[in-house]
């Protein structure tokens, strides 16, 4: 399967080996209780072991400023609310590729772990088109998406009121014009049409 292929850390029974903890977010950060384990204080080595691949030099200099020390519920904080990003475009500005977000819908990517869905072929063209700072940002996303993919940590857990980010968590977003033209507004509109 094409997926396997291109994803090795992920397996038919969607639970990760071992070594697909090096691949995404840090081993630590798929243990359960994981965060409770955390120093009060975070430094860039633990963050940076604990966030694996995921782990984002800008995000780190921003936040930690000169002391380079955030505080764990600050750290925490970050986490989650990139792991609950409420649309594709929110969490591509997380991974600063957002001006890649016309080509993400394009390719009917919708939500983070759509982008594990593209055939490889597709992918890999993907790929060769960016620019190479972008390569980096968007290896770093496809490294979360796989831990959003395996860990589900709420990514999208509910389906939002608005009708473009209801659509877009459908994967529908493509329809948004022809129901714009209808008066639709709010997905509550829907059954009035």
């Amino acid at each position: 399967e094409a997926r396997e292929q291109d994803f090795p850390h992920i397996s038919q029974s969607g639970r990760p080996p071992e070594r697909f903890h090096c691949i995404t977010m840090g081993q630590a950060a798929l243990a359960i209780g994981s965060e409770d384990k955390l120093p009060d204080v975070i430094d860039e080595k633990t963050a940076r072991d604990f966030c694996g691949k995921c782990f984002d030099e800008g995000d780190w200099e921003v936040l930690a400023g000169k002391e380079g020390l955030l505080k764990k519920q600050t750290f925490l904080n970050t986490i989650q609310i990139r792991n609950h990003a409420p649309s594709i475009v929110t969490w591509l500005e997380f991974w600063r590729i957002d001006e890649l977000a016309e080509r993400f819908i394009e390719l009917e990517v919708m939500s983070a772990d759509d982008l594990l869905d593209i055939s490889p072929t597709i992918l890999q063209k993907f790929k060769d088109s960016i620019k190479s700072v972008q390569k980096k940002h968007f290896e770093k996303a496809m490294a979360h998406a796989a831990y959003l993919k395996v860990k589900p940590v709420g990514y999208m857990p509910w389906r939002p009121f608005a009708l473009e980010m209801w659509l877009e968590s459908w994967r529908l977003q493509r329809i948004l014009p022809g129901l714009i033209v209808h008066g639709i507004d709010v997905k509550e509109d829907i059954p009035d049409f």
